[in-house]
C-alpha cells in the first residue's frame, strides 16, 4: 500500500494543488470584497477596520500566490537559465508572502490591543478618527518587514552551500525552508494564545458595566461584536490547528530526522494540505466575519439581494386585528393634555 502510495504521490499533489487553487480564488475574492466594503462602511471603528481590512487583503494575498506557486515550473524562474524579469518579479512576489505571514502572525494580537484600548476609551473614542488603528498597521507591518529581513538573512546565510536560485527559493518562499515556517505556525499560537487572555479579561470587564453613555454604548456593541467572532474564531482556531497538527509533526519528522528535501514531492504534498487546511479556515472566519457584524451584513445583503431572509409577517387572528385597531382608534381619540388613564 505505501509503495503505492509513493508511486503516486505526484498524482496526489496535483490533485491537492488544484483543490487549494479552487478554494483560494473565492477566498482572495471574498477577502478584496469584504475588505472593500469594510472601507466604506462609516458605522465601523475606523481603528478597527484598518486592522481587519488589512488582514484581509494581505492574508487573501499570500493563500492566493501559494496556491499560484504551486503551478510555476522551477525553471521558469531561474536566473541561471537568463530568465532575469520573470525571475525577479516571481522571487519578489513571494517574498511579500513571507511579510504577510508575519503580519498575519499578528492579527489576533493587533485585534486584541485595539479593542483593549476602544474599552479604556469608550467614552471619546469614537471621535477619535482612525490614529490608533493606523499606528497599530504600521507598527506591525515594520515588525515583519524586520522579521521578514531577519529571517531572509539567517536562511540565505544557512544555505549558502546551495546554487544562487535554489537559495532564493528557500529565501523567498516560506514553505521551502521549514524551519522558518514552524517558527510562524508557533508565532501564531502564541498570539492566539495572548488574544484569549486578552479578550477574556475584557469579557468580565464588558459584563460589568451598567450605566454607559451614548458614545460608550455604541463602542460597547462593537466590542460585544467583536467578542462573539472572536469566540467563533478561537473555536476554528483550535480546529485548524489540531487538524494541521498531524501533518506539522510528520513534515518534522521527514525533514529533521529522515532529510526530506522541501521540494520533495511527499513534503510537498503535506505542505499543501497544510496551506489547503489554512484557506478553508480562512473561508471559515470571513464568513463568520460576515455573520457577526451586523453592519456589514446590511451592506452585503444589499449588493446580494439574494442572501438577505426575509421573515413572512405574522398571521394575527380575529381578536388581535381588533385589540389592534381599538388601541390605535383609543390613543387617536386621546388629547395629549388628557390624563393617562381614560
Amino acid at each position: 500500500m505505501w509503495d503505492w502510495l509513493f508511486d503516486n504521490i505526484k498524482l496526489f499533489s496535483n490533485v491537492v494543488f488544484s483543490i487549494e487553487l479552487a478554494l483560494a480564488v473565492p477566498n482572495l475574492a471574498l477577502n478584496v470584497y469584504f475588505a472593500v466594503r469594510l472601507y466604506r462602511l462609516a458605522t465601523i471603528n475606523p481603528n478597527l477596520k484598518v486592522i481587519l481590512v488589512t488582514e484581509s487583503l494581505f492574508f487573501g494575498y499570500s493563500t492566493f500566490a501559494h496556491a499560484i506557486a504551486n503551478f510555476i515550473p522551477k525553471e521558469s524562474v531561474r536566473y541561471a537559465d537568463g530568465n532575469y524579469v520573470v525571475a525577479t518579479i516571481f522571487h519578489t512576489a513571494m517574498w511579500i508572502t513571507v511579510v504577510s505571514h508575519f503580519y498575519f502572525d499578528m492579527k489576533y494580537t493587533l485585534v486584541a490591543i485595539e479593542r483593549t484600548i476602544a474599552f479604556k476609551r469608550r467614552a471619546t473614542y469614537e471621535m477619535e478618527g482612525g490614529n490608533v488603528g493606523n499606528k497599530l498597521f504600521w507598527i506591525a507591518f515594520l515588525i515583519s518587514i524586520v522579521s521578514g529581513v531577519v529571517r531572509s538573512v539567517f536562511t540565505w546565510r544557512l544555505n549558502a552551500h546551495l546554487e544562487l536560485d535554489e537559495r532564493l527559493r528557500k529565501v523567498t518562499m516560506m514553505d521551502k525552508y521549514i524551519p522558518g515556517l514552524l517558527l510562524s505556525y508557533n508565532i501564531a499560537c502564541v498570539g492566539m494564545f495572548y488574544a484569549i487572555f486578552v479578550f477574556y479579561r475584557l469579557s468580565k470587564q464588558v459584563s460589568n458595566l451598567h450605566s454607559l453613555s451614548l458614545s460608550e454604548s455604541y463602542e460597547m456593541r462593537q466590542i460585544m461584536s467583536v467578542l462573539a467572532w472572536l469566540k467563533r474564531l478561537i473555536k476554528a482556531f483550535f480546529i485548524g490547528v489540531l487538524a494541521n497538527l498531524p501533518s506539522i509533526n510528520l513534515i518534522s519528522y521527514l525533514h529533521f530526522n529522515r532529510g526530506y528535501d522541501e521540494d520533495d514531492p511527499l513534503i510537498l504534498f503535506i505542505l499543501t494540505v497544510v496551506f489547503t487546511v489554512t484557506d478553508v479556515y480562512c473561508l471559515i472566519t470571513t464568513l463568520y466575519m460576515y455573520q457577526e457584524f451586523p453592519q456589514l451584513r446590511n451592506a452585503v445583503c444589499k449588493d446580494f439581494p439574494c442572501l438577505k431572509i426575509s421573515k413572512p409577517a405574522k398571521v394575527l387572528t380575529t381578536t388581535e386585528r381588533n385589540a389592534m385597531y381599538f388601541d390605535s382608534l383609543r390613543s387617536s381619540w386621546k388629547h395629549p393634555h388628557d390624563s393617562k388613564k381614560l
